[in-house]
């Protein structure tokens, strides 16, 4: 920084503190400490011993700008802290002689955050020995560093040690303040740590269950929300890239176009977590990603049941934007939504057939007879012939009798089940192997006649393909870590009974059997979380493993490296070390720091 900033220091390696002779002739009346905490200052700005040992002392306030996390904070001005006003003097800041106050930095931001004076009390500096943010103790250098606890605060307190960049919200997204993070996450679940994460971070604290959001009394509103998520989907992409000034994604700006399927997705799954009925108005920031418009939107679901968006959907009439605007290419939201359902109807087909006037299978099918204004592939009229089938619920008594036929062929090529491969025969080639097998036996649909897809050959090599695009990649790329390499089979599966359901097979390496299991078993909304809470982290988390750049290179989480902890610290959870392997999707959740969800407790909607 080229221009110190006047009244308030933090310690940032000595850097602002150099040349400080006279705290008084500064006109220093806080000093923000952070990781190095008190030790760190120098000795005409240490606190008393006294004042150390019971936290800060009221004696005054500053103004000035302040810089965390990369983050250049505004002025705090006098005339917007309500009641209290700041001095407007060195001489009225501090009395000559007097210590300047010790707070945690996070006493600035949240002074900024709030537009008032806060306690410094309840903002108490690091002290020489406390642990670090990541609830461990420092040791000296060379020593390295274990888990003791928490990985968010002490123990013993409540006070935040880190305001990540996400609580500060995006484009019409109000910041969360404390006692609303706690009230959404609800008392059995909260924990001290929870003050100071970021919203990303607070949300995977959650249990998403439809059957818990019926008890609250809150899943009328996280189904319209889904809803509208799924007619969006049939638009548009919900995929994301980074776009300086777009909305805040974890902590990435990204371009959301209007009515993005994520903004409905994240606000359903808030809603499913809410640990509160939801009553009265709603208010912009009251739950977590939730900003102006999706209030809105909430509030009109509470009063009666359904919203206008949801309204045109159901219709099939363009939808309008918070501003009152038709969205262009918006009609037609609950038949698209319906061709889709189908396999092999993408997007482009569904559209498609809007724009030709076709509002129903029969009208698809009788448009693509002979003579007709449309062309269908084989696999698209099977589809649309055995859509009932297609697009019913698939029985636990089906998909045992899948497993079985794949499992059995998989045997009779030598290989004991899907995911732990023989260890004298190359995967290479498997794929085509199950495919033709179950083709032959009649159970998978042939290619000719319905879809039948199969990606294979990625995962020669993958691992370090991937390494080298992380190493290349820069901020968030939401779209290919959605995607996976595994060889695998997309395709329609014919029952003893004769029904048509769609299967896919996904051939996995032993190493990525637990990201793997994460990644497939979602849904979505939740692994969308989980990868944006791995980047906040300095990692990112695929379907194939963890890793994190250190320096040049890029490096497989736990085996290469130790993972990250929320200040960019080299940590293990407890029970880790050099050595130990991911097994279990509970090892996956234990590598984030987060709180380990059974696949019914992660149920985003």
């Amino acid at each position: 920084m080229s221009k110190r900033p006047k009244g308030v220091f933090r310690t940032a390696s000595g850097s602002f503190l150099e040349g400080i002779k006279d705290a008084s002739e500064a006109s220093i009346t806080h000093v923000l400490t952070g990781d190095m905490g008190i030790a760190a200052l120098p000795a005409q700005l240490q606190p008393p011993q006294e004042t150390q040992q019971r936290g800060a002392s009221v004696h005054g306030a500053a103004g000035c700008c302040e810089v965390s996390k990369g983050r250049t904070l505004p002025p705090l001005s006098v005339s917007q802290v309500g009641s209290k006003r700041l001095p407007d003097s060195d001489s009225q800041r501090k009395p000559s002689g007097i210590s300047p106050i010790c707070v945690h930095y996070t006493w600035l931001e949240r002074c900024l955050s709030d537009g008032r004076l806060l306690d410094e009390v309840a903002f108490p500096p690091t002290g020489p020995a406390a642990p670090s943010k990541s609830g461990r103790v420092e040791e000296e250098p060379g020593q390295g560093a274990s888990a003791t606890g928490d990985p968010a605060t002490t123990a013993d307190s409540e006070t935040p040690k880190e305001v990540h960049g996400s609580v500060k919200a995006g484009d019409g997204e109000e910041s969360l303040s404390l006692q609303q993070r706690r009230r959404w996450l609800g008392e059995e679940l909260w924990h001290p740590g929870c003050a100071c994460m970021s919203l990303t971070e607070l949300v995977l604290q959650a249990e998403f269950s439809e059957e818990r959001c019926q008890r609250v009394g809150n899943e009328h509103i996280a189904q319209a929300l889904t809803e509208l998520a799924k007619y969006e989907r049939a638009l548009q992409d919900d995929y994301t890239k980074e776009e300086p000034g777009g909305d805040l994604v974890g902590n990435y700006r990204v371009g959301l176009l209007p009515g993005n399927p994520l903004r409905y997705s994240r606000a359903a799954a808030v809603v499913r977590g809410c640990s509160y009925k939801l009553e009265g108005a709603v208010q912009p920031g009251q739950l977590p990603f939730v900003g102006q418009a999706i209030a809105r939107q909430i509030n009109e679901i509470l009063a009666t049941g359904t919203c206008g968006a949801l309204e045109d959907f159901r219709w099939d009439r363009p939808v309008r934007d918070s501003k009152g605007q038709l969205r262009p290419g918006t009609a037609g939201g609950r038949t698209r939504l319906m061709f889709r359902s189908l396999p092999l109807a993408g997007r482009s087909a569904s559209k498609q057939w809007w724009d030709l006037g076709l509002r129903s299978f029969e009208d698809v099918l009788a448009a693509a007879q002979p003579g007709g204004t449309l062309s269908l592939t084989p696999a698209q009229r099977f589809s649309l012939e055995h859509r009932d089938d297609l697009r019913g619920d698939t029985t636990a008594e089906e998909v045992e009798e899948m497993r079985a036929a794949v499992a059995a062929v998989i045997e009779a090529v030598s290989y004991p089940d899907l995911l732990v491969t023989h260890p004298t025969r190359s995967r290479e080639g498997v794929v085509d192997l199950l495919k033709e097998r179950l083709v032959q036996q009649g159970r998978l649909m042939p290619p000719h006649e319905a879809m039948c897809q199969v990606q294979s050959g990625l995962l020669r090599n993958h691992i370090q393909r991937m390494k080298q695009e992380h190493l290349l990649e820069r901020g968030i790329h939401t779209q290919r870590q959605m995607m996976d390499r595994f060889d695998h089979i997309y395709g329609i599966y014919c029952t003893k009974a004769g029904k048509y359901r769609r299967l896919d097979v996904i051939i996995v390496p032993p190493s990525e059997w637990a990201f793997a299991l994460v990644g497939w078993i979602g849904p979505r909304q939740f692994n969308r979380f989980l990868r944006l809470h791995a980047l906040d982290l300095g990692m990112a988390l695929s379907s194939h493993g963890l890793m994190r750049k250190v320096g040049s290179q890029v490096y497989l989480v736990p085996s290469e490296r130790p993972p990250l902890n929320r200040e960019g610290q080299e940590w293990w959870p407890p029970g880790w070390g050099p050595g130990k392997a991911v097994e279990t999707q509970r090892d996956v959740f234990e590598l984030l720091g987060l709180p380990y969800r059974e696949p019914w407790e992660r149920d985003c909607p």
